[in-house]
């Protein structure tokens, strides 16, 4: 029952999704099981009027928190919040409070920039408590860790998971972020010049390798991340045996939670296929860098 609820979910977040695309909203739903998540509000401050908007429809959603659908939702409501929140949307648009366009002058300068030189923003608050409470000692910092393992059995493209890793911290400015020398500033490095490598450590020759696995996952939860300078997420593919490998992945907090390791392990996914088939991988443009900043810095970053 929960995993039809995470497809009627899937639909629903496609359904809206295409209507923000026919009206011309940059923004999308996010979507993971029956979770959805949608930040208006990066296009544009005013934007956030959506809530109350979608709200006066009966689409009880408050900005800033998930969005929940449950097995008590019927098709009726599932088909009532993708009205109103079109509804919702072209009201904006027609105000002229949203309008989903950026300008070729704005897009070519964030490439520009992005190609060039490290961007800085304002911490948001609650990066800046988490950021504090790493003070304290490397078992403080080690408490905001964030680990996740995937385990993948049959024939692995080690090449095409590598340069799909690689490709994923390019995507997203999030995973090339630090916090600097006194936590004040989110600096995020250009992606051409991030040094990031998914290693292999190769354990399937020694005894219990499945022993050996929990100790390197439980190395990585102990170790304390560089906040100054980064990287603040890692990436480790440990092979167990013929045709068995664990993907571990570890990051801060500040920059990785989970949320993140949802859209993180879709996109890996669809890029490893992609380049096993020769092929564009089928995902959304990543946000612009700004964006993404405010996304990381939160309101009131320059």
């Amino acid at each position: 029952e929960l995993d039809q609820l995470g497809r009627r979910t899937e639909e629903l977040t496609g359904r809206m999704n295409a209507d923000l695309d026919k009206i011309g909203i940059k923004s999308r739903f996010e979507q993971f099981a029956s979770w959805m998540y949608f930040t208006p509000a990066k296009e544009t401050p005013l934007a956030s009027l959506f809530f109350p908007h979608v709200r006066l429809l009966g689409v009880h959603a408050q900005e800033g928190f998930p969005w929940f659908m449950t097995t008590a939702h019927s098709a009726a409501d599932f088909d009532h919040i993708a009205d109103s929140v079109r509804k919702s949307v072209e009201a904006l648009v027609e105000a002229e409070i949203m309008t989903g366009k950026v300008s070729a002058p704005a897009a070519a300068a964030a490439k520009a920039s992005e190609a060039s030189e490290p961007l800085e923003a304002r911490p948001s608050a609650p990066m800046r408590e988490v950021y504090l409470a790493a003070q304290l000692g490397a078992k403080a910092s080690t408490a905001f860790n964030e680990g996740l393992t995937l385990t993948l059995d049959g024939d692995l493209d080690m090449d095409a998971l590598r340069a799909g890793c690689k490709d994923i911290v390019a995507r997203h400015p999030a995973l090339r972020a630090s916090l600097g020398a006194t936590g004040e500033t989110v600096v995020v490095t250009p992606a051409a010049d991030f040094d990031f490598e998914m290693t292999v450590v190769d354990v399937s020759a020694g005894a219990g390798p499945a022993a050996r696995l929990a100790e390197i996952v439980t190395h990585d939860q102990a170790e304390a991340f560089d906040l100054e300078d980064g990287p603040l997420v890692l990436m480790q593919l440990v092979r167990l045996a013929a045709g068995r490998h664990a993907l571990v992945i570890c990051g801060h907090h500040i920059v990785f939670d989970g949320w993140s390791a949802g859209v993180l392990l879709g996109e890996l996914s669809e890029i490893y296929n992609a380049r096993k088939d020769g092929r564009a991988p089928a995902l959304q443009p990543p946000a612009p860098l700004e964006r993404a900043l405010r996304n990381i810095a939160g309101p009131g970053s320059p």
